[in-house]
Order: C-alpha cells, then sequence, then structure tokens
C-alpha cells in the first residue's frame, strides 16, 4: 500500500514539474513577442518614413493611407502586392507594388481657368507645372472653383476634357465653364422689430448689385452670431430669380444693454475699511445704426474719481467708416486733474478687424501749488499737454462676447505727439531752467488674449498687456496706472504708475451655463518707472479665484485675491474682495 501511495505522489510531482516548465515557457514565449513589421518595395526614405508610423494594430491603415499618397503623387497603379502576417509573433510583411510615375505637367488649361489661376495663384504657378500629380490637379479645379463661385459664378463647373495618354504622360485640357453672371437683387431681412437693412448689409458685406459670393453667404451666420444686439432666428436662405439672387436674413433683437456695478471693500494702512465704486453703463444700438455708447464713472481712491465716455458710430453714410471718440476725466485728490479727448476714424475691414487712427490731446493741470512752495527742484507732477497721432488696431473673434471658451482678443495701439512742458506761476521759475520744455513722446500699449478650450465646459486664458512711453523729462501725472481688477488683479485699483509694464496672465475658467463660470486665475508683471531721475522697477504678482453666475436680474460677481510686491510677504489681510454685477437689458 505505500509503495502505490509513493508512486502515485511521484507521477502526480512529475506532472506539476511539467505544468510549471509549460507554464513558464509560455509566460517567456509571451514576453518574448515581437512587434516587427517590415515594408518592401519602396525605395529607403519611403520605408524608413512608413515603418516609423506603424505597429501590428494600425499597419493596414497606414499602408492604404500611404498607397492614396503615392497614388495622389502620380502612380497611379500602386498597389499592396501582398501581406504575409503571423499573428502569434505580431509580425508582418508588407509588399509595394510602386509602379511608374505618371507625368501630369503637360495638362493644358483653358482661358477661364488661366484666369483663375492667375488671380488665386498668380503667374508663379507657370514654373511650378512640373510638379503637377492627381493630388495638385485635384487642389488646382477646387481653387478654380471657388474663385468663380466667389465672383458671381455659383454654376460654374471644371473637368478635364480631351484626355488622353501617351507612355506616362496624361495630355489633355482643364476647362472651365463659369455659366450665367449672377448679382445680388436685394438682401431681405425679416424680424419682427424694426432693422436697419443697410446696417445688417455692412455687417454682412452684401449688398444690392454685388457679385454673388459663396463665401459670404456661408459667413452670414458667423458675422451674426459674433454681434451682442442681434442673433439669428433662422438660418439663413437664398434663391435664383432671373440672374438675381435674393438674400433672406431672419433676424431677433437681444439683450445687449448692460449697467454694471462694482463695489470694493479694501482695507488701508491704519486699519480702516475703504469704499470704492465703479459704475457702468453700456447702449449698444440704441439708435438702430449700431452704436456704442459707453458711460463710466469711477471712485477708485479717497478723493480720486475717474469719468469716462466712448462714443462709436459704425458704417457712416453706409460706408465701412466709422466714429470712435472718447473723453476722459482723471482727478487725482488735490494732486492734478487729466483731461484726454480723443478723436478717431474707424475703419472695418472684417466685423472682426478694425483699423482705427486718432488725434489725442491730453492736458495734465496741477490743482494745488502750496505743498510746492519752499522745493528747490521740480516736483514729480507738472502741467503738460500734448497732442499726438496714432494708429489701433482691434481684432476680437471670440465664440461667445460674454462668457468666452475660444477665440482671440486684441487691441494694439502706437501713437507720436508733441509734448509742451507748461510754466507754473505759482512756482519757483528756476526750477524750470535747462528743461526741455517742447519735445517728442513716444507711447504704445495693448493686449492679446487667448482663450484655450480644454473641454466641453472648460477654457484656459492666455493674456499679455502691455505699454510704454518714451520721451523727454516724463512725469507721474503721464505714467500708466496699473492695478484693481481691469489690469493686475490683488493691487489697489491704479495703485501702481508705470512708465513700461507687461503683465501675463494665465486663468482657468469651468464653465457653469451660458453667462456663468467660476475661475483661478494668476497674474505676473514686470514694471518700470521712470520719472525725472528716480528710476524704480519691481515685479510683483497676484493669484485669486472667483465666480461669476446668472440670476435673473444679471449677472452676479464676486472675486477674492492675494498680491505681493516689492519682495513683501503677501498678507491675507490685505486681500481684495470684488463685487460686481451687470444687468443686462
Amino acid at each position: 500500500m505505500n509503495s502505490i501511495i509513493i508512486v502515485l505522489f511521484r507521477y502526480m510531482s512529475m506532472r506539476c514539474v511539467i505544468l510549471i516548465l509549460f507554464s513558464t515557457l509560455s509566460i517567456i514565449g509571451i514576453s518574448q513577442k515581437v512587434n516587427l513589421i517590415e515594408v518592401f518595395g519602396l525605395d529607403a526614405a519611403e520605408k524608413k518614413r512608413i515603418e516609423k508610423n506603424i505597429n501590428f494594430k494600425n499597419f493596414k491603415s497606414v499602408c492604404d493611407a500611404y498607397r492614396m499618397e503615392l497614388i495622389g503623387g502620380g502612380y497611379l497603379t500602386c498597389q499592396l502586392d501582398s501581406v504575409i502576417k503571423d499573428d502569434s509573433l505580431q509580425t508582418a510583411k508588407v509588399y509595394f507594388f510602386k509602379g511608374e510615375k505618371f507625368d501630369f505637367s503637360q495638362l493644358n488649361f483653358g482661358v477661364n481657368t488661366k484666369l483663375a489661376i492667375q488671380e488665386t495663384e498668380g503667374l508663379e504657378f507657370w514654373n511650378r507645372r512640373i510638379l503637377m500629380n492627381p493630388k495638385k490637379v485635384r487642389q488646382l479645379m477646387e481653387s478654380v472653383l471657388t474663385y468663380y463661385e466667389n465672383n458671381g459664378y455659383p454654376f460654374v463647373t471644371c473637368h478635364i476634357g480631351e484626355l488622353s495618354w501617351e507612355a506616362e504622360t496624361l495630355h489633355g485640357s482643364i476647362l472651365t465653364q463659369p455659366g450665367p453672371l449672377i448679382q445680388v437683387e436685394e438682401v431681405i431681412i425679416k424680424s419682427q422689430t424694426k432693422i436697419d437693412a443697410n446696417l445688417i448689409e455692412n455687417i454682412v458685406d452684401i449688398h444690392a448689385k454685388d457679385l454673388f459670393s459663396m463665401e459670404k453667404i456661408d459667413n452670414i451666420e458667423k458675422e451674426i452670431k459674433e454681434l451682442v444686439y442681434y442673433d439669428l432666428e433662422k438660418p439663413s436662405e437664398y434663391d435664383f430669380v432671373n440672374n438675381k439672387v435674393r438674400v433672406y436674413i431672419y433676424l431677433k433683437e437681444k439683450n445687449a444693454n448692460s449697467f454694471n456695478a462694482i463695489l470694493g471693500v479694501l482695507p488701508s494702512d491704519n486699519g480702516d475699511i475703504i469704499i470704492t465704486g465703479d459704475a457702468k453703463i453700456k447702449l449698444y444700438n440704441a439708435l438702430k445704426k449700431g452704436e456704442l455708447i459707453d458711460l463710466n464713472w469711477r471712485k477708485l481712491l479717497p478723493l480720486t474719481q475717474n469719468l469716462n465716455i466712448h462714443f462709436k458710430y459704425p458704417y457712416l453714410f453706409k460706408s465701412s467708416f466709422g466714429i470712435d471718440s472718447k473723453f476722459d476725466l482723471y482727478k487725482k485728490d488735490t494732486s492734478y486733474l487729466d483731461l484726454n479727448t480723443r478723436l478717431g476714424i474707424t475703419y472695418a475691414v472684417t466685423p472682426q478687424l478694425k483699423l482705427n487712427i486718432f488725434y489725442n490731446n491730453k492736458s495734465s493741470s496741477l490743482l494745488s501749488t502750496e505743498k510746492y512752495e519752499y522745493v528747490t527742484s521740480l516736483p514729480v507732477f507738472a502741467d503738460v499737454r500734448t497732442n499726438s497721432y496714432g494708429v489701433a488696431v482691434v481684432f476680437e473673434n471670440l465664440n461667445y462676447l460674454y462668457n468666452p471658451v475660444s477665440g482671440w482678443d486684441i487691441g494694439i495701439e502706437g501713437g507720436i505727439g508733441d509734448k509742451l512742458i507748461k510754466k507754473n506761476v505759482s512756482l519757483n521759475q528756476e526750477l524750470y531752467e535747462g528743461l526741455v520744455l517742447r519735445s517728442l513722446q513716444f507711447n504704445v500699449n495693448g493686449r492679446i488674449n487667448r482663450f484655450i478650450k480644454v473641454r466641453k465646459r472648460s477654457t484656459i486664458m492666455l493674456g499679455v498687456q502691455g505699454g510704454m512711453i518714451s520721451g523727454e523729462n516724463i512725469f507721474e501725472n503721464e505714467l500708466f496706472r496699473i492695478g484693481g481688477q481691469r489690469t493686475l488683479r490683488g493691487f489697489d485699483d491704479e495703485s501702481i504708475f508705470a512708465s513700461s509694464f507687461a503683465i501675463a496672465s494665465l486663468e482657468y475658467r469651468f464653465i457653469l451655463e451660458e453667462n456663468s463660470n467660476i475661475f483661478i486665475f494668476s497674474q505676473g508683471m514686470y514694471y518700470d518707472k521712470s520719472v525725472m531721475n528716480d528710476h524704480i522697477f519691481d515685479t510683483p504678482y497676484s493669484f485669486g479665484l472667483g465666480i461669476n453666475f446668472q440670476t435673473k436680474p444679471g449677472i452676479f460677481s464676486v472675486s477674492y485675491s492675494l498680491g505681493s510686491q516689492m519682495d513683501n510677504p503677501i498678507l491675507l489681510r490685505s486681500a481684495k474682495i470684488h463685487f460686481g454685477f451687470v444687468n443686462y437689458f
């Protein structure tokens, strides 16, 4: 009995050893599986290129795509000759038959085809004919069709005629029949409210007697959706009658006017609470001409107030020109008073891109000179008047103005002017000796904001803004005023004076609904303050979070931010809390 048990034990032990051995070999075999795809029939560069992007899972689709690319390059008989697979080792050998390259350089062009090529690509195209292949022929024909469709011929046709082969050379002609010339008869606005048809025609750039343009027709929805005061009731339509086209645009009004009030609660250095205010009213299209009336009053610091008035009137006399004017009043406690008047003429290149040429008059006057009665050098403030001329460029292409997820917001301007320092009769006139009273002054400032959609309800905003003033004897009342919700959050409004500055911003927004979001942000700034013989520079930074949320009366906002400058530590008691409310009506 014992001998039988020993034999059985030895037999079972042997089976276990064999099973373990086979299992080990299987594991080793699996771990040694390779993923090798070899390509044959192509030259060394092509083989290296295709093998670089290929693996066992995708090799068939990659090879098919590359075959079509070769056909587009003129190898019309290219085929996948054979494929040998080994699924167990995940290897494959792919054999291409590349064939001969066919010559398309002998194709001729009809008169209408030549005209389109010259208008779209210029005469340089004729120097590249030797590089023609099926892919470029197709692109060429599409370019010809697009040219005619956007220049009055929506029924254009383009084909290759008189086709014949001679060895590997294709002979024939690319022929174009434009069809009838189509003009715009009328742009018809359908709306339940009164809308100025001339305004809409200028916005979409389609007018009566214009040649038909498929591109402009396709862009109607995009152009209207970027307006703040109109929206599409339904997609636009068009019909053809007797070589004329009628365009129908269905519009409805949007609540675009806004009232915005911000209350700031700021701690002062002595521990008291300072209440600041910022009220703004924007009226869009009140006169049904697409105009903007923007009024903004701010009380940012004790005894300091600011009034801004902005008026824009586009498409003056049914043209692409418009008026863009501003008036700013700034009173700095009892120190000085700034008056700034700008008169500008704009030209709408597109609804998104606008150019502005302006004249600017700025005067700054001292309000009180008692404290300068016994000074031995000029104070940092002075009576200054500057007349300047400049150019501005504005490009706004946001998917939604009030709560964008994607797009660009760019505004850049620069000017040059004649600066005059006026002698103040209340000051010692000897202080002005040796001072250049009249000089040229240059200034430039701008912003670039990019909204990048991350997911369906998330976006990242990357922003840069900056400016520079350059000239002789710059005073503090000529400088940029930085700080606050609009420029550098986490700091008192307009508390930093700079002759040059650059601010980088990074902000993440999670979209709650159409007009609501929560956000976190960080900002870093470099600035230089050069006033007379004083020179200061610093790199302040800030960070914070906030929320904007839609309520029935309007959009309510709250933000909390902290900042540091001059290497000072961040203090929670110096945090800035801003409350805001925007009511659209």
